[in-house]
Parts: C-alpha cells; structure tokens; sequence
C-alpha cells in the first residue's frame, strides 16, 4: 500500500509542476504583450514595428495555447476520475455494470483519455514555442529600432 502511495505522491508533484510550469508560460507571455503595448504607446505605425507585431501575435497564441493545455488537462484528469470510478463499480451512469459495459466503458474513455493528453502535450509545445519565437521577434526589433536610429541620425 505504501508503493501506491508513494506513486500518487510522484504523480501529484508532476502534476503540479506541469500547472505551475504552464501558468508560469501564461504570465510570461501576458507580461510580454503588456510590454510590447508599453514600448510602442505613442508610436506611429511603420514597417519598422512588424517584428514588435509579430512577437504580440505569437505571445497571444501563446496564451491561447496555455488555456488550451489547461482544458486538456483538467479533461484527462475528469477522464481518469471516471475511468476510476467504474474501476471501483462506483460509476453513478453504470448502475448494475456487466463485464463488457464496463470493458466498453473503460476503453472508450482509455481512448479519449490519451487523445486528451496528446493534445494537452501538442498545446504545450506550441505555447512554449510561441512565447520563444515572440521573445526572438522583440529581440529583433530592438535591434531593427536601433538600426533605424543609427541611420537616421547619421543622416543616411
């Protein structure tokens, strides 16, 4: 008994990392787009602030892809909740549950359980991906900024 426990300690500290992991992503990309607004207030659209544009638009899915993960989380955790309780014979829609309901059941939610996950780690990937590529895009701007300035100060 104490091996089980030893594993829903592992698997609640995972847990909890991956949430604390995703939020922290989701705070990262919402302070990014709040200091990519701070940096331009006042600016007059040009080309020069395309790379500025991009690193917003790719935060912002990076937001959207950390809400999506933490939907697909919590839907493999429901997911395997439910697979627990019919496990048990505790399932309140398999009232008197046979063999094979409850094998149909198992499987089915087995399937969607995995589906679920493999999303959430796809969403996972794209919102990391999407707040680096945002971080380079701000990057590149500051140097396109000062590139601008060089040479409109040199006169060129």
């Amino acid at each position: 008994m104490a091996e089980n426990t030893d594993l829903m300690d592992i698997y609640k500290k995972h847990t909890a990392s991956l949430d604390k992991y995703t939020y922290f992503l989701l705070t990262a990309a919402g302070a990014g787009i709040g200091f990519a607004f701070q940096k331009t207030e006042g600016a007059h659209f040009s080309w020069w602030l395309l790379p500025v544009a991009g690193a917003t638009l790719c935060w912002g899915l990076s937001f959207y892809f950390g809400c999506r993960t933490i939907e697909e989380m919590q839907t493999s955790t429901r997911l395997n909740y439910q697979m627990l309780l019919i496990q048990q014979n505790k399932h309140p829609g398999l009232s008197v549950p046979t063999a094979q309901m409850k094998h149909l059941a198992l499987k089915k939610i087995d399937e969607t359980f995995d589906e679920s996950t493999l999303k959430a780690q796809n969403y996972a990937a794209r919102q990391f991906f999407m707040l680096i590529t945002g971080a380079v895009l701000l990057v590149a701007w500051r140097i396109t900024e000062m590139v601008h300035l060089y040479c409109c100060a040199s006169g060129s």
